[in-house]
């Protein structure tokens, strides 16, 4: 989805404002305050617009990224601030949708098994690296502070699961997949049918359906090392 949609309309953006004194945490932020747009909008009923907007934002995500790669202007601060940026945009949204049902428990276990599927593509699809700092970022040391203390568990557990060793080919795709480009494509599609909380019920059967091929990919490894010996 974001190779063949949002990679060309982010590749505008980043034409348009590669001369302009717009950073790209700059756009974190700004598609940040759309998302959250978007959850008032889910929450008030107003679906269309919601849709639009998450469209919107999805595009803005995948620009300061490539702005970011373009200038150079790669940094701690931009990686952490994308990351938390796109969790309180995700907490907004499922927050929203478990108002608007009168479900609110099972859209927060939703939410924390969207963010457990993103940790887990984020460890198998990358080397894990953060980028080196640039300049004084005063914020970077409270971000990562963040991060370390809400994702850190979720990366060394899924550290501990994947590696040493390589990941199968279809874990990486099968996760880059259902990144956050395609989690919101998906939401604002509902919202445009008018059943944006099924959106709920999706996630949850994404992270049992990948539960489910991994545990038996492990149990096939397991069962062909035992019928060797």
């Amino acid at each position: 989805m974001a190779v063949y949609f949002y990679r060309p309309l982010a590749h505008l953006v980043v034409m348009a404002l590669y001369r302009s004194p717009v950073r790209p945490e700059h756009l974190v932020l700004a598609q940040g305050a759309i998302g959250f747009g978007a959850a008032l909008m889910l929450l008030a009923g107003s679906d269309d617009l919601a849709a639009a907007l998450l469209l919107v934002r999805t595009t803005l995500d995948n620009a300061d990224g490539q702005l970011a790669r373009a200038r150079g202007q790669a940094t701690q601060l931009g990686r952490y601030l994308d990351t938390e940026v796109d969790f309180f945009t995700n907490l907004g949204l499922f927050v929203a949708l478990g108002l608007r049902a009168g479900a609110l428990l099972e859209a927060l276990l939703a939410l924390g098994l969207l963010t457990l599927l993103l940790t887990a593509d984020y460890v198998v699809n990358s080397a894990g690296q953060l980028p080196p700092a640039r300049g004084p970022e005063p914020w970077t040391t409270w971000l990562e502070a963040f991060y370390r203390w809400v994702f850190g568990p979720q990366d060394a557990l899924f550290r501990r699961l994947f590696f040493p060793g390589e990941p199968p080919a279809w874990l990486r795709q099968l996760l880059a997949n259902l990144g956050l480009s395609s989690q919101h494509t998906a939401l604002a599609l509902l919202a445009l049918l008018g059943r944006s909380p099924a959106y709920v019920e999706l996630v949850i059967a994404e992270a049992v359906f990948v539960l489910a091929l991994y545990l038996g990919h492990i149990w096939r490894i397991r069962f062909l090392r035992s019928r060797r010996w």
